[in-house]
């Protein structure tokens, strides 16, 4: 019987090998919060104000928490985006948090960073945030998903028009164009491109291109 490790490290590649295409234009690790907008807005407002944090593929923590960046800027955006575009990529987003959160303590030991209560507690904190927004989206969406099939939906849907996979991809390929507009010279938050020993794309720290050469 495999560790709840290896179970984990299992799921994790499958997740990311599914999307290795999009890793050609730009990382698939991330997490991403609401940001409440003001009370004065109206709550029908279909723009909505999120916080994404990029992570480093090799590493798997935040790329501010590698630089040991204070200002926790480094590879941090707020973007404006669709309510529909977060669901579109809430399932892969809350399957990653959850892995992540899992692993997150060999994760922290495993690439000889100091990290200090207070860098682990942020971690922590941010994907327990990304986790409790994800749930929130994929429940509602999942009420809506069975008002519709309660009523008159057809029999005969395209399978391949709903494959969970090429939603995600999609919205994972607009999110790498939001990014290159939002940060077009530090590019990924001074994340790079390598190949592993599979030949697939990972996006890692700077610091650890070494290991893929």
């Amino acid at each position: 019987m495999c560790s709840p490790l290896s179970y984990i490290e299992d799921q994790f590649r499958i997740l990311m090998n599914a999307l290795s295409d999009e890793a050609k234009e730009g990382p698939r690790l991330f997490t991403l919060t609401r940001v409440e907008r003001n009370r004065l807005v109206s709550k029908e407002y279909i723009s909505r104000q999120y916080r994404l944090t990029l992570w480093c593929e090799h590493a798997r923590l935040p790329i501010h928490i590698i630089d040991g960046d204070k200002t926790r800027s480094k590879g941090v955006y707020t973007i404006d985006e669709s309510r529909e575009w977060f669901t579109n990529l809430a399932k892969h987003i809350k399957n990653v948090s959850q892995m992540l959160s899992v692993a997150l303590p060999v994760a922290a030991s495993g690439v000889k960073l100091a990290l200090d209560s207070q860098a682990y507690g942020l971690i922590e904190k941010e994907l327990e945030l990304t986790m409790s927004t994800t749930q929130n989206v994929l429940a509602v969406g999942k009420t809506a998903e069975d008002g519709l099939m309660s009523s008159n939906f057809p029999d005969n849907i395209d399978e391949d028009n709903i494959d969970p996979m090429r939603v995600e991809g999609a919205a994972l390929r607009e999110l790498h164009v939001i990014l290159q507009k939002e940060d077009e010279t530090k590019h990924y938050g001074g994340l790079v491109r390598v190949n592993n020993n599979q030949g697939k794309f990972l996006w890692v720290h700077a610091k650890f291109r070494r290991e893929y050469n």
